[in-house]
């Protein structure tokens, strides 16, 4: 895996073994114009594939023909994603098995709010997204940190309600774990020494604040917004 340097000697982040390497993952990125069912199957043969040669099961009581329609909507869901963030994502799902023997696939919703950690989604606000983050509850998350009202936003495209305290305790912990990151990424952009990911994962992530943002301050003015986020 190509790494950038500062200088001859620099310590690199460490990476498991990957099962497939970046440079086969790079031909099957967006960048070569795959069309939607291309993007499924990418996903099955970077993500679901290694997993299940690894031994990941279906879960205890699911039977085979709602399992498949499961991977289905699975392949689905993470369509979007680059092939590096699947390959990182694989490590974190393999941790997450559930199970007696910790083998068996995680729940949907587990698997998502990693993909979104991982890298964000394209844009899919519907209005009920959109009202909400401009509702009280979203310049609330946005007074807390800018990676609140992030999370939360994540939280509603995937969720399609309002969160009640379970939620919130979910959303405050990816909070927490995307402001982590961020400052990682940011350190290791400025040291020289990063993963190939970390410029497009750092875009990403000021992309989709500026666009919570403008979802949460859209009902008030300019100056406000700007006052909001001097607070945050």
């Amino acid at each position: 895996m190509k790494r950038k340097r500062k200088e001859i000697g620099a310590k690199t982040p460490k990476r498991r073994h990957l099962w497939i390497t970046l440079e086969r993952a790079e031909k099957m990125s967006d960048r070569a114009g795959l069309s939607d069912d291309q993007k499924r199957r990418r996903v099955a043969e970077v993500f679901v594939k290694p997993l299940v040669d690894e031994g990941m099961v279906r879960r205890r009581g699911v039977k085979l023909e709602e399992h498949e329609k499961w991977i289905e909507g699975l392949k689905t869901r993470l369509a979007y994603m680059d092939p590096e963030n699947l390959i990182a994502m694989r490590h974190g799902i393999a941790r997450a098995a559930g199970g007696t023997h910790r083998n068996q696939w995680p729940s949907i919703l587990s698997i998502t709010n990693m993909a979104h950690t991982m890298q964000f989604p394209p844009d899919s606000d519907g209005d009920f997204v959109i009202s909400y983050m401009a509702s009280v509850a979203g310049r609330r998350a946005w007074a807390r940190g800018p990676e609140y009202a992030m999370s939360l936003h994540l939280h509603l495209r995937t969720v399609r309600r309002p969160p009640v305290d379970y939620n919130w305790q979910k959303i405050n912990g990816r909070a927490a774990e995307l402001a982590a990151k961020a400052l990682i990424v940011a350190e290791r952009l400025s040291d020289g020494v990063y993963f190939e990911e970390d410029p497009v994962w750092q875009r990403d992530f000021g992309q989709h604040k500026a666009h919570v943002k403008s979802l949460v301050f859209a009902r008030v003015s300019e100056q406000e917004a700007n006052k909001g986020e001097v607070a945050a």
